[in-house]
């Protein structure tokens, strides 16, 4: 599991390259560790919401966009 920091929308001071280096560490040392799978999610963004605003879903869909161009595990969102 990836667990992105808070995205915009949650963070005050948001730094996309930030967010997208820890992911990334993260996707190497789950692929180190041999998993099967890949999973992402925004855990971090407190209070969590049944709805979420565009930014957001922005934010989502681009580091799942970089993840899934550095590996060809299969890749699911949370």
């Amino acid at each position: 599991m990836i667990h992105f920091a808070p995205l915009l929308g949650y963070a005050r001071d948001w730094n996309m390259q930030l967010v997208l280096d820890d992911a990334l560490k993260d996707l190497e040392a789950l692929i180190d560790g041999g998993v099967d799978a890949i999973m992402v999610e925004n855990n971090y963004d407190i209070p969590h919401h049944i709805k979420v605003g565009p930014e957001t879903v922005a934010c989502m869909t681009y580091l799942t966009r970089e993840i899934r161009n550095r590996t060809s595990l299969p890749l699911v969102l949370i």
